[in-house]
């Protein structure tokens, strides 16, 4: 496995890392890890955005570089033997330095893939998460002007105080592009995951090394649309059962790994299909918007500047 290649697709959350991470599971040539999010490179503390992570259920179960080693987490890529490439997803490893300099100590010939998408919208995908995990229970608006106000350094935040930083997506690629190189840092983009699919993961493969035809044929399908659980009985007992799954992913052989990652794709779909329904859009008043624009507007020119190429949205007007 040492000879083996590393994606890791670092973030941002709520940008098409879980479609990605399962088009590319889904190559003959990649094995992914058995757990979308190990989380295994975050400092410690710092929680993993997954419908689990943010809501505490697996504070205690997932692996950081920290307290285990790295034996421990290269034992989470065990499905394809024979594969080019191994990847990952933890969509929030983006947001931190000593994420991006664990991965090139631990893994120094990985290449890392981050997804962007118009700061406006993820910020309204963001809020939708959050309330389907019950970390946020007020309006878009209030909760946007609770972050305005936060006084506290960022890593002294709750997580869900911290997206407005997060949304200033420039600085974060720059860290990573210093760390790795820019010929080891490709940015994605989820307008053009959702324009022309097939070309994107083509693209993606070509960066990591696999065959790209492979997605010539392949049938592409959202996988993460933001639900929210109808009742809270619903939602505890998913939770249970996530934590379960996790358990099993983490501390079990490559076989007992396998059947529980097809588990967790039938029964806990199926489940999270029959006890969620969808998430509406938020109301978004003027002065927010205002707040928003001031905020995040820049964020289109940043890329341009530092990427030499415009992402597939427009900057506001200020």
């Amino acid at each position: 496995m040492a000879e083996t290649q590393f994606l890791l697709l670092v973030g941002t959350y709520r940008s098409g890392t879980t479609s990605i991470f399962r088009y590319l599971s889904d190559h003959p040539q990649v094995s992914p890890s058995a757990l979308k999010e190990t989380g295994y490179f975050l400092p410690r503390g710092e929680p993993a955005p997954s419908r689990w992570g943010i809501g505490g259920h697996l504070a205690s179960e997932t692996l950081r570089m920290a307290e285990a080693p790295l034996d421990r987490y290269l034992a989470l890529f065990g499905g394809r033997d024979d594969a080019a490439v191994r990847v990952e997803a933890t969509p929030t490893y983006l947001y931190y330095r000593d994420s991006a300099e664990a991965m090139r100590a631990a893994l120094p010939d990985c290449r890392v893939l981050i997804t962007l998408r118009d700061p406006f919208k993820w910020i309204v995908s963001v809020y939708k998460l959050f309330i389907a995990l019950r970390v946020v229970d007020e309006s878009f608006d209030g909760w946007i002007r609770r972050i305005v106000a936060e006084q506290r350094p960022i890593e002294d935040r709750p997580f869900e105080l911290r997206t407005l930083a997060h949304g200033r997506f420039a600085s974060h690629v720059e860290g990573y592009r210093e760390v790795f190189g820019a010929d080891r840092v490709m940015v994605a983009y989820f307008e053009d995951l959702v324009s022309d699919s097939r070309e994107l993961l083509a693209a993606v493969a070509r960066f990591a090394g696999i065959d790209d035809r492979f997605y010539g044929g392949y049938t592409f399908t959202n996988v993460n649309p933001v639900r929210k659980y109808r009742k809270d009985a619903y939602y505890e007992r998913y939770a249970a059962m996530s934590t379960t799954v996790a358990r099993g992913m983490h501390a079990g052989p490559p076989v007992v790994r396998n059947r529980i990652q097809r588990l967790e794709q039938w029964a806990l779909r199926r489940y999270e299909a029959w006890a969620t329904e969808p998430v509406e859009d938020p109301y978004v008043g003027a002065e927010v918007q205002r707040r928003l624009v001031e905020q995040l507007g820049g964020v289109a020119s940043e890329l341009t500047a530092l990427l030499g190429s415009a992402p597939p949205w427009q900057s506001p007007s200020r």
